[in-house]
C-alpha cells in the first residue's frame, strides 16, 4: 500500500488497522515527526525501534531516533470505520456532523424511486497518510 488515501488505493471499505511503510530523508538534527492525513490512532516506528502512539495527535518527539539519510518509518494506522459503516449517499453532505436513523432512509423524500437527499455516488473520506514533515 502506498503513502496515501487507502480507498483510492483498492481499499474503499477498509476498518481496521493497515501498515503503510515508507523511507524519509533526514538531517539527523530532527526533533519531531508529523503525520499529515487522517486516522484515528496510528503507531510510529522510527528504524526498527519502539512504536510510539499517536491519538489525539499528529506528532511526536523523534529527537535521537532520526539518523542522517534514509530512515525506514513503519505505521500502522487504525481507521475510524467512517469508510466502512458510511452514510455513504447523503447528497449536498459527503461528510455530515452528526446523524439520524431517517438519514439515510430519507422517509417521506422518496418519489418514483428518487429523493432529493440521496446521491447515487460513495461518498468515501480520505484516510491514510498525505505526507511527512520533520522539524
Amino acid at each position: 500500500v502506498s503513502l496515501g488515501s487507502l480507498h483510492e488505493d483498492g481499499f474503499p471499505f477498509f476498518g481496521g488497522s493497515m501498515r503503510v511503510h515508507f523511507t524519509v530523508n533526514a538531517a539527523g538534527t530532527e526533533k519531531y515527526l508529523r503525520l499529515q492525513g487522517r486516522f484515528a490512532t496510528a503507531k510510529v516506528q522510527i528504524n526498527g525501534g519502539d512504536e510510539t502512539l499517536l491519538m489525539f495527535s499528529d506528532r511526536l518527539n523523534a529527537e535521537g531516533r532520526l539518523r542522517k539519510g534514509e530512515n525506514e518509518i513503519c505505521v500502522p494506522l487504525t481507521s475510524g470505520l467512517r469508510n466502512t459503516m458510511g452514510y455513504f449517499h447523503i447528497a449536498g453532505d459527503p461528510e455530515p456532523v452528526f446523524t439520524h436513523p431517517g438519514q439515510e432512509a430519507l422517509y417521506g423524500t422518496w418519489q418514483d424511486g428518487k429523493s432529493e437527499g440521496y446521491d447515487p455516488h460513495y461518498q468515501f473520506v480520505f484516510f491514510g497518510v498525505s505526507g511527512i514533515e520533520l522539524s
